[in-house]
């Protein structure tokens, strides 16, 4: 169950073994099924997630009821609502199983123990918040500057795997497009 994991971080620092055991040990596997919600909006988030397998959406819900989605990630992917996490607050996503998962979780507690005592961790860290911050600028510029056809040519592009692993609903959610503009979209693709 923690050969992903290992592997994740090996493949970005220069660890002994002992490190990284000390790392990995902190997680703790957790399995999902599809449609369970991780985090709902409004609780605090005191979890981050590594994903073995299958795929998390992170989500937000307007004063409607209506459901957007903010990210979707799959394996080899760390997940949690950072603002939440961080700053111990409401969380103003939720986070859901999307197919059946399995992960691994790392409370806040211990995850800043492994920040201050591995510097390795701490450097797998800020590149997954500069990852996360580069890719939220990315949707933001994305959802701002393209029509609805050009979203659909970047996802072809740049997250292909989305296509193939989420639904039309949840990908036209993800767009900010409805379902059965998508579709038609697709089909001129």
């Amino acid at each position: 169950m923690y050969q992903q994991l290992e592997a994740y971080i090996r493949q970005r620092v220069d660890t002994s073994e002992e490190l990284l055991q000390l790392v990995v040990g902190q997680f703790k596997p957790v399995k999902a099924k599809r449609g369970q919600d991780l985090l709902l909006p409004g609780d605090i988030c005191r979890d981050c997630y590594f994903v073995n397998k299958g795929g998390v959406q992170l989500y937000t819900v307007d004063k409607d009821g209506n459901e957007s989605t903010r990210d979707l990630l799959f394996e080899d992917e760390f997940v949690t609502s950072i603002p939440s996490f961080i700053n111990g607050i409401p969380a103003l996503q939720g986070m859901r199983a999307i197919e059946s998962a399995d992960l691994l979780t790392i409370s806040r507690e211990q995850f800043d123990q492994m920040n201050q005592r591995v510097p390795q961790f701490a450097r797998i860290y800020q590149h997954n918040l500069e990852k996360y911050y580069s890719d939220s600028i990315q949707r933001l510029n994305n959802l701002m500057s393209m029509d609805s056809l050009d979203r659909v040519r970047w996802i072809y592009t740049h997250r292909p795997l989305l296509l193939q692993r989420v639904s039309n609903r949840l990908l036209a959610s993800y767009l900010n497009i409805n379902p059965a503009t998508l579709s038609r979209l697709k089909h001129k693709l």
